[in-house]
């Protein structure tokens, strides 16, 4: 079997159906892939749509588990997995009609990812396709260095062997899973194909909506990523790709600074801010002593250790600058 596509199911009734319509509507034989549904203790209506699939489609399991979130859903789904490749899509996502056909021939030559980008859907029906020029193979840090923020876990069809011999799980219990795996990942991929097409529908929800709702415990979760990342640069990470891989732990950290000040009142973000502070002004001279061009390493690392706060503002304006 070349597929397992893993689809967690947790209060999504209003878009399951369409989601499991797309992937069940490829055209091609049921021997060819499996999906694997799991239900993380939904509470809505959404299994008994899933029912009426499983009643028409004899490639398509059930496991049911009590709500422990995504990450431990996604890892469930893994360890049940029988194909060659996985592929996590989320319940409100879609993909295209003919998705499989044009992922099963890229998928014989044996690599450990493919990739390809995001087709965002926002609920108003607004598009947003994030094109690539051209498609081309490289090893996962490369793509990782040259391409993070990466986007979505849903954007990656990965090789089961390759993550099951890595010990390649989400971390439960954390927000931003999508950030923490991506990173272990890519970095241990040793060849990842990267697809110009986009064949996977990205519904951005607004109002209401996991992503929207920031509070203190999804902030806190990226100080964790931060030091989770570090642990695992500490033991897989060669000293001479440091300042690489450092800029993506530093990248963690000033993502939650600029999301604690967009989304907190003022109270709770100095709240934060004090223990940012200290979690940056701790890490952020070490994490940039090992940059090629030292003298500017070290410049940096002093600058953010005095003052978190305004090296973002000043980074965020350089940035939009430079659009």
């Amino acid at each position: 079997m070349k597929l397992s596509i893993i689809i967690p199911v947790y209060n999504v009734e209003q878009y399951i159906d369409e989601c499991l319509h797309s992937v069940t509507s490829q055209g091609r034989t049921e021997d060819d892939y499996e999906i694997i549904v799991v239900n993380d203790g939904t509470l809505d209506n959404s299994m008994d749509i899933v029912d009426r699939y499983v009643c028409q489609h004899e490639n398509i399991s059930v496991i049911h588990q009590s709500n422990s979130g995504l990450s431990i859903a996604r890892n469930t789904g893994l360890q049940h997995a029988c194909g060659e490749y996985v592929w996590f899509v989320d319940s409100d996502d879609w993909i295209a009609e003919d998705a499989l056909s044009f992922l099963f021939p890229l998928l014989d030559n044996g690599i450990d990812v493919l990739a390809f980008p995001l087709n965002l859907v926002r609920i108003t029906s607004e598009r947003n396709d994030l094109n690539i020029e051209h498609s081309y193979a490289l090893s996962g840090s490369s793509y990782l260095y040259r391409n993070f923020p990466y986007g979505a876990t849903p954007r990656f069809v990965m090789k089961r062997d390759f993550l099951l011999k890595n010990n390649l799980f989400f971390h439960p219990g954390i927000y931003h899973e999508d950030a923490d795996f991506g990173i272990r990942m890519l970095y241990q991929a040793h060849q990842v194909h990267v697809s110009a097409r986009s064949i996977y529908n990205y519904r951005k929800r607004d109002a209401g909506s996991i992503m929207s709702s920031w509070k203190v415990k999804r902030l806190e979760d990226l100080v964790q990523i931060a030091h989770l990342l570090l642990s695992f640069r500490d033991y897989r990470v060669p000293q001479s790709e440091y300042y690489n891989f450092n800029q993506l732990i530093l990248w963690i950290y000033i993502s939650a600074l600029r999301f604690s000040k967009g989304h907190y009142d003022e109270e709770d973000f100095l709240s934060f801010y004090r223990i940012y502070k200290k979690e940056i002004s701790k890490n952020s001279l070490f994490l940039l002593t090992f940059s090629p061009f030292r003298l500017k390493g070290i410049l940096m690392g002093i600058f953010l250790s005095i003052s978190p706060l305004f090296f973002v503002k000043l980074h965020n304006k350089l940035m939009n600058n430079s659009k």
